[in-house]
């Protein structure tokens, strides 16, 4: 599953699609994508037309519901593509780890979002690029859910660290030291 737009740059699904096409030509692919808030279907699928029955297009959710629809899902989707001078880091991702689900990411190339998602533990990264990755984690997903092998991320010590009530513990923290400083400075 998926929620937000598609675009031709961060977020691009074209070598996922072209991934899927492969092995749906192989005869291997057993997976649907619901791809939420997107409503330019026919665009993507223009050149991927043997996956029409694999993926399917909601449109615009509310925030809640995608989140529901996450719940629900077996992996999430992230896309971070197109970034080649820079990293791109989607919020997405830290609702995807507190879902705790496998996350299928395809990114520009490894660096500080790879990081984060390698400390999440449930992770499944592949560069853009490199379809043949790309087709390898789809088939290890797709094994691992025929098994009923997919687990919910059990490092619970990382995904309580970008908790939103933690997250602002740490910055009344970090405002009363900085406050302390100042009252510091302006005493001297």
């Amino acid at each position: 599953m998926y929620f937000g737009r598609l675009s031709s740059l961060k977020t691009n699904p074209y070598n996922l699609f072209e991934a899927m096409s492969i092995l749906k030509n192989e005869n291997k692919l057993r997976l649907k994508l619901h791809i939420i808030g997107s409503n330019n279907k026919n665009d993507w699928l223009e050149k991927f037309p043997e996956l029409v029955e694999n993926i399917i297009f909601y449109s615009y959710k509310r925030h809640h519901e995608c989140l529901e629809f996450a719940t629900s899902s077996d992996v999430l989707l992230l896309l971070a593509t197109n970034m080649n001078d820079t990293e791109f880091f989607p919020a997405k991702a830290f609702e995807y780890i507190k879902l705790r689900k496998p996350i299928l990411a395809i990114i520009s190339k490894r660096g500080e979002l790879s990081d984060f998602l390698e400390n999440y533990g449930n992770e499944y990264i592949s560069i853009e690029g490199n379809t043949e990755e790309i087709k390898n984690n789809l088939i290890n997903l797709m094994q691992k859910k025929r098994d009923n092998l997919l687990q919910l991320s059990d490092n619970m010590e990382f995904i309580k660290k970008f908790d939103r009530k933690k997250q602002t513990e740490n910055l009344v923290t970090i405002f009363n030291l900085l406050e302390k400083d100042e009252c510091l400075y302006t005493q001297q």
